[in-house]
C-alpha cells in the first residue's frame, strides 16, 4: 500500500501555482478555543521529529490532509495548480525558507487578494523573502496574504521547534511529511474547489461567484501557456479584477452604506441586481451561473468564457459606479433612502434592478420624488410600474392623514409621512439624512395625551382612556375649558397643564374662520375631528428619546430639543422637521396644534396636485 507522496517530491520537483480563485492565506489567525493552525502543525512536527539526537529511523512520519491539484494546462510535467491544499502548501514553503532551505523552490501566488500596482503583492513578497526579511507586524498591511505570511514566520521563530538543528529538521520535513496527491482534470477544477471548500469552509455565494468569474476571465486568453508575457498578462488581469472586487466588497460592508441601502448582504445589492434575482431567498450562485452561461452564448464567437466573463465584469463595474454615485449625491441618497423604506423585500429587488439597469420603461422611475410620494399614498410598486392608479388610494390617503385622528388608527402612515417631511428638510440643505431613526422610531405627542381630557361616562378621561380622579370636581364648559362643579369649593390642584379635546376642536373652528380667505383650502376641512391624535400634534422621534420624555409638558421637552449643553445625547435633534414644528412656537398649545395641522393639509394637497398628471396619464 502506498504511503503517499513525501514533501520533497511535491514542493521541490514542481512549480506550485496558487490560482486566483483561491481565498487568501490565513494560517496564523487566532481561533477561539483552539490553537492557530501554524502552532498546531509545528506541535505535530515536533512530536514526530523528537530531538536532534533521535535517530532518523525512530522519527515518525507525519501525514497531512491530501492535496488536490490540476496538472499544468500547458503540458509541462513539473507544474501543479493547487485546488485544495493552498494553506498547507504555503505553510511548508514558508517553514522551509525560514529554516534556511537553499533549494530552489518556485511558487506562483495568484491569490484572490491581489494587490494594486502600488502595493506589495504576495508574489513579490515571496520572491524577495529571506531570513533577513523584516516580519514585524503591520496592522495596515496592504494585503491579507502578506500580513499572515509575516505572522507565520513570527510564529515559526517563536516556537520551540525552531531551536532544533535546522539542517536535520529540513531533512526530516522533506522525507517524513507525507500526503496523498490527488490529480484532477482542469475541467473539474472550479467545481471541485467549490464542492470541497463549500462543504469545508462554508464559502458564501459571493466568494464562489468571484472564484468562478476570475477563472473564466483567464480562459482562452493565453492561460497557462508557454508564453511568459501572456502568462503575466493573465496574472495581472486576475489581480486587477480581484483587487476591484475586494474594493466593492469593502464599500458594501460599511455600516453607513448598509444603513442607507437597507441591506446587510456582504456585496449589497450589486450581484442581485446584475444577475436578475427576483426573490429574496433565490440562490444567488445559481442565478449567476444561468446569467454567465447565457452571456457565453451571446458572445461574438459563441461560447467564449473569457469574453463573457470580461463583459460581465464590465456590467458589474458600471452598476457599482451607479450605486456609489447615488450614495455620494445627498439628494439622491435621501430620495433613494425613502423609497427603499416604503417597499417590501420583493419590491426592493425589482425597483433597484429597474433603477440601476434602466430596465423600467416608465418615467416615474427616474423621478424618485414622484415615486416615493405615490408609495406614500398607498400605491404598490407593481401598480406604479404598470400604471394602475385607483383614485380611491389618494382619497384614502388624504382622509386618513389629515381629516382627523391618525394615531392608533394608522401609525404606519404617520411614520412614513413624518419621515418624508424630515428627509426633505435635509434635501433643502443638501445634507444626507441619517436613516437610523427608522429602526428606532417613535411617534411623539407634543402635547402629552395624558394631559388632554374629554368627558367619559364616569367622569373626565385622559388620552390613554384612563379616569382622572383629581378632576372629579371639574367639568368641561361650552368653551372647552375646565370648570369647578362647585365654584365655591377650594381648588386643591393646578389645572393649567390640562387642556380638553373640545378646546382643540373649538380652536380649529376659529382658526378656519379667521384664515379662510388666506388659505382657501381650509374650508374643505372645517368640520374635521381634530384632537390630540391628529398629525398636527405628532412628531417623529428616536424611540429612546420619546421614552425619556414621559408625560413632560412641551416647555420641559423644549429643553431637550434646544439646550445643546444638556447631559446625554438627544439624537432626535437632527430631525429638522421635528425640531421646526415644535420650536417655532413660544408656547405649544391648541393654537400650535392647529397651525401644524394647517401646514400638513397644505403640504398633502400639494403632493396630490403634483402626482395628478401621472395618475391621469395612467
Amino acid at each position: 500500500m502506498s504511503k503517499g507522496k513525501c514533501l520533497k517530491d511535491y514542493i521541490y520537483d514542481h512549480i506550485i501555482d496558487i490560482p486566483c480563485y483561491q481565498r487568501g492565506y490565513v494560517w496564523g489567525k487566532k481561533r477561539e478555543g483552539t490553537k492557530d493552525s501554524v502552532s498546531f502543525m509545528l506541535d505535530t512536527l515536533m512530536e514526530g521529529y523528537g530531538t536532534d539526537e533521535t535517530e532518523d529511523q525512530d522519527r515518525k512520519d507525519i501525514f497531512v490532509q491530501g492535496i488536490t491539484v490540476v496538472p499544468s494546462e500547458d503540458g509541462a510535467d513539473n507544474k501543479y495548480i493547487v485546488i485544495d491544499g493552498q494553506q498547507r502548501t504555503t505553510f511548508f514553503y514558508l517553514l522551509l525558507k525560514t529554516l534556511g532551505d537553499d533549494k530552489i523552490i518556485t511558487i506562483i501566488y495568484n491569490s484572490s487578494r491581489g494587490a494594486s500596482a502600488t502595493d506589495v503583492s504576495p508574489q513579490l513578497w515571496l520572491n524577495n523573502f529571506s531570513l533577513k526579511t523584516d516580519c514585524t507586524e503591520n496592522v495596515s498591511e496592504p494585503t491579507q496574504d502578506v500580513y499572515f505570511f509575516k505572522k507565520t514566520v513570527r510564529l515559526i521563530k517563536e516556537h520551540v521547534l525552531y531551536k532544533a538543528n535546522h539542517e536535520k529538521l529540513i531533512t526530516y520535513i522533506r522525507k517524513h511529511v507525507r500526503f496523498l496527491l490527488i490529480p484532477i482534470p482542469a475541467s473539474l477544477a472550479v467545481s471541485t474547489f467549490t464542492m470541497m471548500n463549500g462543504n469545508k469552509a462554508m464559502m458564501a455565494d459571493y466568494e464562489l461567484i468571484k472564484a468562478d468569474l476570475l477563472r473564466r476571465a483567464s480562459l482562452g486568453t493565453g492561460g497557462y501557456s508557454n508564453s511568459t508575457a501572456r502568462e503575466w498578462d493573465n496574472i495581472s488581469l486576475r489581480s486587477r479584477y480581484a483587487h476591484e472586487w475586494d474594493r466593492w466588497l469593502h464599500w458594501w460592508k460599511q455600516d453607513e452604506v448598509q444603513k442607507m441601502f437597507n441591506c446587510t448582504n456582504p456585496m449589497g445589492w450589486l450581484l442581485k441586481t446584475v444577475f436578475d434575482v427576483s426573490k429574496v431567498d433565490e440562490d444567488l450562485f445559481s442565478s449567476y451561473k444561468v446569467y454567465i452561461n447565457n452571456k457565453e452564448k451571446e458572445t461574438q464567437n459563441g461560447y467564449n468564457p473569457a469574453q463573457a466573463a470580461k463583459l460581465l465584469f464590465a456590467e458589474l463595474r458600471a452598476c457599482q459606479h451607479k450605486f456609489e454615485d447615488t450614495y455620494a449625491n445627498p439628494i439622491k441618497y435621501n430620495q433613494f433612502g425613502i423609497t427603499l423604506r416604503f417597499l417590501n423585500s420583493e419590491e426592493r429587488i425589482k425597483f433597484i434592478k429597474d433603477y440601476f439597469l434602466n430596465s423600467g420603461n416608465y418615467a416615474v422611475l427616474k423621478d424618485l420624488t414622484l415615486l416615493y410620494n405615490l408609495l406614500l399614498m398607498g400605491y404598490t410598486y407593481n401598480q406604479i410600474s404598470n400604471k394602475r392608479f385607483l383614485i380611491e388610494k389618494v382619497n384614502d390617503f388624504k382622509s386618513s392623514l389629515i381629516e382627523g385622528e391618525i394615531y392608533g388608527l394608522n401609525n404606519e402612515l404617520a411614520y412614513r409621512y413624518l419621515l418624508v417631511r424630515n428627509v426633505e428638510r435635509d434635501c433643502e440643505l443638501s445634507r444626507r439624512f441619517d436613516f437610523s431613526v427608522w429602526g428606532n422610531r417613535s411617534l411623539e405627542h407634543v402635547y402629552p395625551k395624558s394631559k388632554v381630557v374629554h368627558e367619559g361616562q364616569d367622569g373626565l378621561m385622559g388620552g390613554h382612556g384612563e379616569l382622572i380622579k383629581e378632576l372629579d370636581d371639574y367639568f368641561i364648559d361650552d368653551k372647552g375649558l375646565l370648570q369647578l362643579k362647585n365654584p365655591n369649593k377650594v381648588r386643591y390642584i393646578d389645572i393649567k397643564s390640562y387642556i380638553t379635546q373640545k378646546s382643540i376642536k373649538i380652536e380649529w373652528d376659529e382658526y378656519v374662520k379667521k384664515n379662510a380667505d388666506r388659505y382657501r383650502f381650509l374650508t374643505e376641512f372645517s368640520s374635521i375631528n381634530l384632537s390630540e391624535h391628529c398629525i398636527g400634534n405628532l412628531l417623529l422621534l428616536y424611540g429612546n428619546n420619546n421614552s425619556s420624555f414621559g408625560n413632560k409638558m412641551p416647555e420641559e421637552k423644549r429643553q431637550s430639543y434646544f439646550e445643546l449643553n444638556r447631559d446625554g445625547i438627544f439624537n432626535s435633534r437632527h430631525l429638522l422637521h421635528t425640531v421646526f414644528s415644535f420650536g417655532r412656537f413660544v408656547k405649544f398649545d391648541q393654537k400650535a396644534i392647529c397651525e401644524n395641522q394647517k401646514d400638513a393639509i397644505e403640504d398633502v394637497l400639494l403632493r396630490i396636485k403634483n402626482i395628478e398628471p401621472i395618475i391621469k396619464e395612467g
